[in-house]
């Protein structure tokens, strides 16, 4: 008790057994009258810290949550346009053939044009294919 409310120097002590009765209560409601609220509004500080740390970790919950679903539906979509991607490449090879097609059918040989009809001169050529 006497190292827990020590004041000064220990010059002046009670020297009655009723005064260091006395000293030795007074000093212990001193102490108690400071740890007890300072015990109290640790305790209050602890549990608002508590409540913020839940806080925190529901929301990070909650963003993990929400993550986790739209890298779902972004999985989704990602296959709906992979299968909308083959779907047009398939589409554009029908698309190919049927120009290749074409342009066998247009590749066809023609009839020869008659040498009268022709023009007669390169002047006349050189004018018609401008």
């Amino acid at each position: 008790v006497t190292v827990m409310t020590t004041v000064g120097y220990g010059d002046i002590v009670p020297m009655s057994i009723l005064g260091r009765v006395l000293s030795a209560a007074v000093s212990a409601i001193g102490v108690g009258l400071f740890a007890l609220p300072s015990g109290v509004l640790a305790q209050g500080f602890m549990e608002i810290f508590e409540e913020h740390c839940q806080a925190e970790s529901d929301a990070l919950a909650d963003l993990l949550d929400e993550a986790a679903e739209s890298g779902a539906q972004l999985r989704e979509e990602m296959a709906g346009l992979t299968a909308e991607v083959a779907r047009l490449q398939q589409l554009l090879q029908k698309n190919d053939d049927s120009v290749k097609k074409l342009v066998k059918k247009k590749q066809m040989p023609r009839k020869k044009k008659s040498p009268s009809a022709s023009p007669r001169n390169s002047s006349q050529r050189t004018r018609l294919s401008l």
